[in-house]
């Protein structure tokens, strides 16, 4: 929406929503990452890193 109605109005939308769709991403995210490394952490295998 933002390339089609290039204002200041939709250009504060257009970040505003970035925005908020990088926080809701943040908490799977960091979810997966922190449960993927105790799972490393837990193996009985050595890992190379």
């Amino acid at each position: 929406m933002y390339l089609n109605l290039p204002s200041h109005e939709s250009h504060a939308l257009y970040i505003s929503a970035q925005n908020h769709t990088m926080s809701v991403l943040q908490l799977p995210k960091h979810s997966f990452m922190k449960r993927n490394c105790q799972n490393i952490s837990n193996s009985n295998t050595p890992s190379d890193f």
